[in-house]
């Protein structure tokens, strides 16, 4: 039977009512995971509003007042990756429980300030590289304040091309649906906040939407499900993988293989199907 881990992400904008109704929302609704940006803290750099809550709050500012933090419950062990947090970054390996064994996979909350030019932040550009070595799953949860229209922002900005690049070079996949905002404000609508993840998560993230629930934030809620277990693994293929040079090769010649006289329409019909064939074929051969 699959499994259920609810999880949220969530930037409160230092706000007292954003934390008091991430916290209610966290207990009314057994939420596992939720990741979190720009925290509503002390003038010490406390995180304040979450203490009460049947898990950990873990965040490492360094002195600084925190604009990241995860939340995990109690049922889940959690090791911080120190090497890879900082003000702006937290990151955890977590060992999610099934019934039979756990999952290990790294989880990270994100916020890329909107005042430096090429995101994403050191920190997550070398997590992403430690998890590739380590063969560890990667789920980033981030305030990404850029623009780009892959993840259905209105429009491209510089700092959407430099991130855009990034989750290209890196395989990365934007599990970002339905072009639905996640920054309203009395007159502006815009996607700033994205999640991004490795590809064997891509197929074990259900139910992903932005939420309705008000946030007490102009930032809305996303939320979404973990699922593992009970269900086979998906076959995923990347594009971004492809060998085009193999691709070309196997084109030609399922194409020169076609041997179609073209005499009245239902010539003509079967002519496209057999040069459609040979382009999903030529496809399959040379992306895995």
């Amino acid at each position: 039977m699959a499994q259920l881990f609810k999880c949220l992400q969530a930037n409160v904008q230092h706000s007292k009512a954003g934390s008091y109704l991430l916290g209610k929302r966290i207990l009314d609704e057994r939420i596992y995971i939720a990741l979190i940006q720009e925290s509503w803290v002390t003038s010490r750099g406390r995180i304040n509003g979450l203490s009460n809550l049947p898990g950990k709050v873990i965040s490492l500012g360094y002195g600084e007042s925190p604009r990241s933090c995860i939340f995990v419950r109690n049922t889940i062990d959690i090791s911080v990756l120190t090497g890879f947090c900082s003000r702006d970054v937290t990151s955890n390996l977590v060992k999610l429980p099934l019934e039979m064994g756990t999952k290990e996979l790294v989880i990270c909350s994100a916020y890329f300030p909107g005042d430096t030019m090429f995101p994403p932040p050191n920190e997550v550009r070398k997590l992403v590289a430690f998890c590739r070595g380590k063969n560890l799953q990667l789920l980033v949860a981030c305030d990404a304040n850029s623009h780009h229209t892959t993840w259905d922002s209105t429009d491209i900005n510089e700092r959407g091309e430099y991130l855009f690049d990034f989750i290209l070079e890196e395989a990365l996949f934007v599990l970002n649906r339905a072009s639905v905002p996640t920054f309203v404000t009395k007159n502006w609508a815009e996607v700033l906040d994205t999640t991004l993840c490795l590809q064997y998560l891509s197929t074990k993230i259900t139910d992903s939407r932005v939420s309705d629930t008000p946030s007490g934030s102009d930032h809305k809620n996303i939320q979404f499900n973990i699922e593992l277990g009970g269900k086979p693994i998906q076959e995923y293929r990347n594009p971004r993988l492809t060998d085009w040079d193999g691709y070309k090769l196997s084109l030609q010649r399922n194409l020169r293989s076609i041997n179609v006289n073209v005499n009245n329409h239902e010539d003509l019909e079967r002519l496209a199907n057999s040069i459609g064939q040979a382009i999903v074929s030529a496809y399959h051969e040379n992306c895995r």
